[in-house]
């Protein structure tokens, strides 16, 4: 990144200088100590972090990176990332931190759909109409649960269990109750599907009924990643998305007169 930044007068003390009066606003953000770290130390350690993040996300390397740049622990604030892009940015008039960052989320898209279309709607439509119906197309992302009221059917979209879920609904769980989101759609859709599985018998039906795509994981750990990735969040059902998913589900479970089914194309119900 230098490199691309030093001939336009931007060299290795800028971005120290950036991230340095903001070293206490950087330990608040971890919930961990930072105290084995120097202010000095933190701070190059930061520069050093956004920097290789900037540079990543304008590069799109490989997906093993990728899965790494997810996991919580690695990541850092997202105004060091501000503060290092804007620094960073030159000439003027490249993509912004937030394009990049929508392309990066472009290569999951079985998880988030197409971001950028998302993006644009967001600025038109609540998120309700975002979410369509499953007779208007079949689901674009696992979030779209529907309810046939008529057959008493839960219409869920197949979610592949695999190592970017994992890197990735725990995050986007973790990135709403930071924003204080209690009824935000992934969190929903976490607590969801706990509320559905609770044994290896639960995750077998949903394999079975092709909701589930399981990859590398057993029953017993899938049982365990929908249990425990919402554990100690804040989740309010009522103002969610799901809201009257959640109570038609809990008279239904109540009666034996749900049925399971994957949303497909077209849609079957199994």
């Amino acid at each position: 990144m230098l490199d691309q930044t030093q001939p336009h007068g931007v060299g290795l003390e800028d971005p120290i200088d950036t991230l340095e009066p903001k070293v206490e606003m950087i330990r608040k953000c971890y919930s961990e100590s930072t105290d084995r770290f120097s202010g000095p130390d933190l701070v190059k350690m930061m520069a050093l972090d956004g920097c290789f993040i900037i540079q990543f996300l304008r590069q799109m390397a490989g997906a093993s990176i990728m899965r790494d740049l997810l996991w919580l622990e690695n990541q850092v604030p997202y105004f060091v990332l501000e503060d290092l892009f804007e620094m960073a940015n030159v000439p003027k008039g490249t993509l912004a931190l937030a394009d990049l960052a929508f392309h990066f989320f472009s290569c999951f898209p079985e998880v988030f759909g197409n971001v950028w279309e998302r993006r644009s709607n967001l600025k038109k439509e609540s998120s309700h109409h975002l979410i369509k119906s499953a007779s208007e197309r079949a689901a674009s992302t696992f979030l779209e649960i529907q309810f046939d009221r008529e057959h008493s059917i839960i219409e869920i979209p197949k979610v592949t269990i695999d190592d970017d879920l994992n890197w990735i609904l725990p995050n986007t769980v973790a990135f709403e109750q930071w924003c204080g989101q209690g009824d935000g759609h992934i969190t929903a859709y976490a607590a969801f599907m706990g509320y559905l599985i609770h044994t290896v018998n639960d995750v077998q039906l949903l394999c079975d009924r092709k909701v589930i795509l399981n990859h590398g994981m057993s029953n017993e750990d899938v049982a365990y990643f929908f249990g425990d990735v919402c554990k100690n969040a804040t989740f309010y059902v009522k103002g969610s998305y799901l809201e009257l998913h959640f109570t038609i589900l809990n008279e239904s479970l109540k009666y034996e007169r749900a049925y399971l089914c994957c949303i497909q194309t077209p849609i079957c119900f199994l």
